[in-house]
């Protein structure tokens, strides 16, 4: 699902969000054995998103988030 995801938030930057020009950054995590991780028995992809300071980027968060929720982010 990561992959797909970063799809969807690439073309959310290009249409609806173009003046966002920080990085988005995608890493994968393999799933451990530790109880309280937030990888326990569970591949992770992780994307994080964010902006500038002193800026209004919170639609651009919002809108990050309700793709995140398509595959129940967390």
């Amino acid at each position: 699902d990561g992959p797909a995801v970063l799809r969807e938030i690439r073309k959310l930057i290009q249409t609806k969000h173009p003046s966002q020009i920080f990085p988005v950054e995608y890493r994968t995590v393999a799933a451990d054995d530790i109880w309280l991780s937030p990888y326990f028995e569970r591949k992770t992809a992780m994307i994080s998103v964010s902006g500038a300071a002193g800026e209004d980027y919170w639609d651009f968060i919002r809108d990050c988030e309700t793709i995140f929720s398509w595959v129940k982010g967390r």
